[in-house]
């Protein structure tokens, strides 16, 4: 019988192996000695008492023990069984013999050595995993491509469609943008302006405005912000301001022609357009500007503006453009101290008649209605003339037509003919 672990021979009684102390498990009878032993069993002598078995030694340097040490002992320490000299182990009980040599052990690697179970299966299992790490690396790299297929194609798409969508917001907003439609590009930053010629339009101030890009690049050539206020002023101060809307129909900048007609409401111009000189107007753009309350044009072909100011701030200027006028007409009003003309309206702040409570702007409003119609009508102080202050002060804003009549006569003629009557036409000299 040889040691299942190391190979040497055993004897029949032998428990453990005399050379490495494994057990060792008898063979059933008539049966053969099989090639492996599975697990070793622990016998029931064993069992009882026994020291448990030390794990043996795999290998030793130097090479193999052949036999007992100087001075070992001849029978084994744990049970008293006889020893023979070249026992490392005893074969009794299995106990390592105090000052024998270590037994050499060949180690067998792994696949080696045939017939063991665990090991075929150790085997298998190790033959398998390769098998299947392949199978989930090459599962891993399909999925991979499809994932980078998906992310950069759907990439390049994603970056059209978004270029697309930036272009159109672009061309839709006042920065700057290119126009797909002739290549041209909007400017958000406010143009430099000029006036190029003054007129008017059912009692609007209308001013053609020549715009300048301020924008780098000769391919700033459209203006379309919304929100915007051009403000007329002259030495004299503030002419005309309003907010205009450019977003729905944009400028074209790079024309050296006059690119805009812009209307303003007679809350909205303090000057008489027969007194403006285009050649002398500063033009203030500013963007971004709150308006107060919406535009109403007065026709087509013609971009009218909404309030820049507030009302309170419209009643100021409405004020001061009264007085304004009243000086500038009092030259004229003069020659009609012997001479007479017709009166065509008297009016002061928060008047109640016609219908409304009267403002300055209303005051404004009118005497710019009657001389869009009457080019001579003047606008006089009546306390500052004898024949409105015979029964005392009199603080009315008097507009009269400056039309000359040699009597009364005449003047009434004339006040009949343009369809008014005694109550909104009189004759009347200054004297």
């Amino acid at each position: 019988m040889k040691c299942d672990q190391c190979g040497v021979a055993c004897e029949d009684n032998d428990v453990f192996c005399p050379n490495c102390g494994a057990p060792i498990e008898a063979p059933k009878k008539n049966e053969p000695e099989p090639v492996s032993n599975p697990a070793p069993k622990a016998s029931s002598d064993s069992a009882q008492g026994a020291t448990p078995v030390m794990n043996p030694v795999n290998s030793v340097e130097g090479g193999v023990g052949t036999g007992a040490a100087a001075g070992m002992s001849s029978t084994c320490p744990v049970c008293g069984r006889a020893l023979d000299p070249d026992e490392v182990f005893c074969s009794g009980c299995g106990a390592r013999i105090p000052g024998a040599a270590a037994p050499a052990v060949t180690v067998a690697q792994p696949g080696a050595v045939g017939g063991q179970p665990g090991m075929v299966a150790g085997t298998a299992a190790k033959n398998k995993m390769p098998a299947l790490t392949i199978a989930l690396i090459a599962a891993l790299i399909v999925v991979v491509i499809f994932a980078a297929v998906a992310l950069f194609g759907g990439k390049g798409n994603s970056t059209n469609g978004t270029a697309g969508s930036t272009a159109s917001e672009q061309q839709g907003s006042s920065s700057s943008s290119a126009s797909s439609a002739g290549g041209s590009s909007t400017c958000s930053t406010a143009p430099k302006a000029t006036v190029a010629t003054i007129d008017t339009m059912n009692d609007y101030l209308v001013a053609a405005v020549h715009f300048s890009s301020s924008c780098s690049g000769s391919s700033k050539d459209v203006f379309g912000a919304n929100n915007t206020e051009i403000k007329l002023s002259d030495s004299d101060g503030l002419v005309a301001s309003a907010v205009f809307d450019f977003s729905s129909d944009p400028v074209d900048i790079s024309s050296s022609a006059a690119q805009a007609r812009l209307a303003f409401a007679s809350n909205q111009y303090w000057r008489v357009p027969e007194q403006i000189d285009a050649t002398d107007l500063t033009v203030t753009v500013s963007t971004a500007t709150a308006a107060d309350g919406s535009p109403s044009s007065p026709a087509s072909g013609v971009m009218a503006g909404a309030n820049a100011m507030n009302n309170d701030d419209r009643e100021s200027a409405a004020q001061q453009a009264l007085e304004n006028q009243i000086d500038h007409d009092k030259s004229a009003a003069s020659g009609f101290y012997y001479t007479y003309t017709t009166q065509l309206s008297s009016k002061r702040l928060n008047l109640d008649a016609e219908g409304k409570v009267w403002s300055y702007q209303n005051i404004w409003a009118e005497y710019l209605g009657f001389k869009s119609r009457y080019p001579n009508a003047l606008l006089i102080w009546s306390n500052d003339y004898p024949t409105y202050t015979k029964k005392g002060p009199s603080e009315y804003y008097v507009t009269l037509s400056g039309e000359s009549f040699s009597s009364t006569d005449d003047a009434a003629s004339w006040c009949s003919a343009n369809g008014y009557d005694s109550d909104h036409c009189i004759p009347v000299d200054l004297s």
